[in-house]
């Protein structure tokens, strides 16, 4: 991937570290999964920068966003983009989101479905308890803490392998980088409260799936991605799922983990380029 700068903005009072390609007047705003950042939107960006400008966000709490003075809630996060989309002034707005990237994004369109053009969700954890008995650890008080403090890059290598069906090689310096913000007593904590919001020993909790319940989106374009093989969110959310937003597309890559548009990028950009195109998928 070309290197695209890096730029920081003052958003709710906090600063939001972004990087940006592209032109024109759509604008896709991508929101990486919970525990990563910006840079696993590496394999995408160039190519959907052909359609549109593209804003690839470090949600609070992780990359080089600001991980003091945030509670971490879903509603905050969605009104961390909200503020963001209104500050940059932004009109014809695409979200893509992957896992929690994508409930901050169902849940903003949902609320404020006229700030959404269309929606795009990887692998959606909103519509099922089932999660990763990892992710579950993790939000306990002390065991917790400990899993979610990487000891090695090895170890934080193989922590995210879990997100791919088969095995990845992952770019050295992408590598690098996110064992420097994950390895951060900031970013653990964040990680833990942010997961703690969300899920507890038994999976999902039980809020966020009533939440979820409520959901309404029928008069915006929605594109459903899902790797058929997740063990991080496994397929029966979208089961689920489907039966509240019927008038989704939904596209299942086989052989294929929690991280479709990192396995399969080139076959993730043309479907999203097709969907936002209005072309037949």
């Amino acid at each position: 991937m070309i290197n695209i700068k890096r730029k920081f903005i003052k958003n709710n009072k906090m600063l939001l570290s972004y990087k940006t390609i592209g032109q024109g007047n759509v604008n896709i705003i991508l929101l990486h999964g919970l525990g990563l950042n910006l840079n696993f939107w590496q394999k995408n960006m160039s190519t959907l920068a052909q359609f549109a400008k593209v804003y690839a966000l470090d949600l609070i709490g992780f990359g080089q966003s600001e991980k003091e003075g945030a509670n971490y809630s879903l509603d905050e996060y969605v009104e961390t983009v909200i503020s963001f989309i209104k500050t940059k002034k932004l009109k014809n707005v695409i979200l893509i989101g992957h896992c929690f990237g994508s409930a901050i994004s169902l849940k903003l369109t949902n609320d404020h479905p006229e700030l959404i053009t269309k929606l795009i969700m990887i692998n959606l954890p909103c519509f099922s308890i089932d999660i990763h008995i990892f992710l579950r650890l993790v939000t306990l008080p002390i065991i917790g803490k400990l899993l979610a403090s990487p000891l090695s890059k090895k170890a934080l290598q193989n922590v995210l392998q879990l997100n791919f069906h088969k095995k990845q090689k992952i770019d050295q310096d992408l590598m690098d980088e996110h064992y420097l913000y994950a390895s951060s007593k900031k970013s653990i904590m964040a990680f833990q409260k942010t997961l703690q919001q969300y899920v507890d020993i038994r999976g999902i909790k039980k809020a966020v799936l009533n939440e979820a319940e409520s959901t309404k989106i029928e008069s915006i374009p929605t594109l459903v991605i899902w790797g058929k093989d997740d063990n991080i969110i496994p397929i029966s959310h979208l089961e689920k799922m489907t039966k509240k937003i019927t008038n989704a597309t939904v596209f299942i890559f086989e052989d294929c983990g929690h991280m479709p548009q990192f396995e399969y990028p080139h076959e993730v950009n043309k479907l999203i380029l097709d969907f936002l195109q209005d072309n037949r998928l």
